[in-house]
């Protein structure tokens, strides 16, 4: 397909490479048109297709949105690295915002920090030894992982604080 033709099998062409995509999971709408014209997809032929996934309730951003940060909280990473994720992947901040909001009602922040710091604390302890969690290397590995994890610094430090208050 050429950039400039759109006619009505390239209409079609179009519509079937979305639905190929959409089957494999849901996706934003500027992923869509992104995936579209990597795939030489004219433009007439990109909007015209995204307006009738639209009409048809195959692309709604804030359904996907939702759907996406309830995925990640699952796997328990924090709501700043949902945030940049929904960000690259173009869905607008209002609707990312609203959507972590609605997703976060379901996942205790506090529960998947703690969660993911035992785990990674255990694996720590292995390399470092039992002390070597307690001293200021240890604590500084165990809060590095969790901001790579997307948990903001009240979160991690308070965990942090709520993991050597339990081993006392």
């Amino acid at each position: 397909m050429t950039p400039e033709k759109t006619d009505g099998s390239d209409r079609e062409t179009a519509y079937v490479i979305a639905l190929r995509l959409l089957n494999y999971r849901f996706r934003s709408e500027a992923e869509l048109r992104r995936k579209l014209r990597e795939k030489d997809v004219a433009s007439e032929a990109i909007d015209e297709t995204i307006e009738r996934l639209r009409r048809q309730g195959w692309i709604d951003d804030a359904r996907f949105a939702v759907q996406y940060a309830r995925s990640l909280l699952r796997k328990k990473k924090g709501r700043r690295r949902i945030e940049a994720e929904l960000r690259e992947l173009g869905v607008d901040d209002a609707v990312t915002r609203a959507a972590i909001a609605e997703a976060g009602e379901e996942h205790s922040e506090e529960a998947a920090v703690d969660a993911l710091l035992a785990k990674k604390a255990t694996s720590l302890q292995r390399k470092l030894g039992p002390e070597g969690l307690d001293d200021e290397t240890g604590r500084k590995k165990l809060a590095a992982y969790l901001f790579s994890q997307g948990y903001d610094a009240p979160a991690v430090f308070a965990a942090i604080d709520r993991r050597r208050k339990n081993k006392q």
